[in-house]
């Protein structure tokens, strides 16, 4: 059962309920006069034990290629409250904040920050590039003292 708490905005738990239906996550079947049961869909089950939101990590796939994450969001004011938990998030996976919506991370993470920006519902304000960045001994040095980075990925870059 899902409980809704009187602080609740409902607006924003119908906009939530419809993108997660939208996305075909859940199924809404209406079950009496103002009661609705909420169903996961295959694809909600796949996603729900693939991630858990507050627990999942980046886990690099392979030794770093070299390359540079950037992920850059303009969130609207309206939402900050979600940008808010976007930062926290971020920082909780080793992200380096280099501006206030520019982080910076050296392996693949595409598909765990769509999931995120999914999640919080922010894809449509978010963008993920990915290269090379000259002059990047300070990201490097970061990085390596942070533990994400380890010597053995950097030969041969």
């Amino acid at each position: 059962p899902i409980s809704i708490s009187e602080e609740s905005d409902p607006k924003k738990v119908r906009r939530s309920l419809y993108r997660l239906e939208k996305n075909k996550f859940i199924k809404i079947k209406q079950v009496g006069r103002r009661r609705y049961k909420l169903e996961l869909t295959k694809k909600g089950k796949k996603l729900l034990g693939q991630y858990n939101f507050y627990e999942f990590k980046i886990n690099p796939k392979q030794k770093w290629d070299g390359n540079w994450r950037m992920f850059v969001f303009d969130i609207p004011e309206r939402k900050r409250p979600m940008r808010d938990a976007l930062r926290d998030k971020l920082k909780n996976l080793g992200f380096l904040q280099f501006q206030k919506s520019v982080w910076i991370y050296p392996f693949e993470c595409d598909d765990e920050m769509l999931y995120i920006c999914e999640f919080l519902g922010l894809k449509p304000y978010t963008l993920i590039f990915t290269g090379k960045i000259h002059n990047s001994d300070m990201l490097r040095k970061y990085f390596l003292y942070k533990g994400i980075l380890k010597e053995s990925d950097l030969r041969g870059i």
